[in-house]
């Protein structure tokens, strides 16, 4: 099957997609006084969803990025005081991401 879309035409819809998320960032950055990096805003709203039932896994699903990333990711965010990570307790393998006071 044939795109009808030519290559200027996707390039114009990816710097849409782009300006759009960068209005997306600075609206946020206004509202709340302090920069967050989209991935990590993005994070927070997965962990924020799973109610302190989300796994580096499943972030790592929901943001298409590779384990070792979310790992740093979280890391990241558990300095700034964004988030907590502990052991589940019926499964000890398993570590559990749930979103602070400061992160919401």
């Amino acid at each position: 099957m044939e795109s009808s879309l030519s290559l200027d035409e996707y390039y114009r819809l990816w710097l849409l997609i782009a300006q759009t998320r960068s209005a997306i960032c600075k609206a946020r950055h206004l509202k709340v006084g302090q920069y967050l990096p989209p991935n990590q805003t993005a994070a927070l709203t997965v962990v924020w969803a799973y109610q302190g039932q989300a796994t580096p896994a499943l972030i790592a699903r929901y943001l298409f990025l590779e384990h070792h990333s979310v790992s740093e990711l979280i890391t990241r965010m558990k300095m700034k005081g964004l988030v907590t990570k502990s052991k589940d307790p019926k499964r000890k393998n398993i570590v559990r991401v749930s979103i602070t006071k400061e992160g919401q």
